[in-house]
């Protein structure tokens, strides 16, 4: 494991190494006090894929049932606070933008939500949009992943609700762990083999902030824009009440076809003509 410096204890090592880049050193060995090994959502597992320096992490499906948002916020060490909000005019309209701190099991962060119309009550639009900066920022076209954002901007501008956007690049496994990802998938390796190659699970993502935030929003029940079933799961096993599932429908192109059969075929994401 990389030094940042601090003696950290064996023990504390399967978590630490999983805030990589988005922790600070004395902020990890913080949080890892409050979380020994036999409570770490991970697992090592032997896996023929995976290279024999870097054991791959499993993620333990069955996640943590939560009693309400309010439970699955202030479980264990969980701490979600809103910050402030301003009025934030863009090139698809004006959105009210509202700002968190999140300190959780696996990382910390500063979530934003970006809200347009009326988002409370029953049955509002939300997506939980990771972020991705290759695409967003840098232009890639290697997923669809900027596509889905403005889509899903778009579509609250027209019939409100929120979009929840998370520091959780790579699916979580950080922007240079990302970029090292994407060399092995140059040398043939699809999008979950390059994760599990580098050592990570699948997915090493984590939403445990968002009961929180939609409890602080007054929003009671979602319609949840996503193609992803396990989102949808990970998020009613927090606590969340997800009423249905709405498709983001965005263009397949040549520079992203293997990615999104990947999405389909490893990852179970449900994208019509795939």
């Amino acid at each position: 494991m990389a030094s940042v410096g601090l003696q950290v204890p064996q023990q504390h090592h399967d978590i630490l190494r999983l805030f990589g880049g988005v922790l600070s050193g004395a902020e990890a060995v913080k949080l890892s006090s409050l979380f020994p090994k036999s409570e770490s959502p991970y697992t090592s597992a032997d896996d023929s894929e995976a290279s024999s320096q870097a054991p791959r992490l499993t993620r333990k499906r069955k996640l943590p049932l939560a009693q309400s948002a309010t439970a699955a916020a202030a479980c264990g060490a969980c701490a979600t606070t809103f910050v402030s909000a301003c009025s934030l005019p863009t090139d698809k309209g004006a959105f009210t933008l509202r700002a968190y701190r999140h300190i959780g099991p696996k990382r910390s962060h500063e979530p934003v939500v970006m809200v347009a119309g009326e988002a409370k009550g029953e049955g509002v639009f939300v997506r939980v949009h990771d972020q991705c900066q290759t695409s967003e920022v840098l232009g890639s076209r290697r997923c669809d992943c900027k596509e889905q954002l403005d889509a899903a901007l778009r579509h609250i501008q027209e019939h409100g609700g929120a979009v929840i956007y998370l520091q959780q690049e790579g699916r979580g496994i950080g922007l240079a762990n990302k970029v090292a990802a994407y060399a092995l998938q140059d040398g043939g390796l699809d999008t979950v083999d390059a994760n599990r190659h580098l050592g990570f699970a699948d997915d090493e993502r984590s939403y445990e902030c968002v009961p929180y935030i939609l409890e602080d929003m007054g929003v009671k029940s979602v319609r949840l824009m996503t193609n992803n079933p396990f989102k949808v799961a990970s998020l009613r096993a927090l606590g969340v009440r997800v009423l249905d599932s709405v498709p983001v429908v965005v263009p397949t192109h040549e520079d992203n076809e293997r990615y999104m059969r990947s999405k389909v075929e490893r990852m179970g994401h449900l994208i019509d003509g795939l």
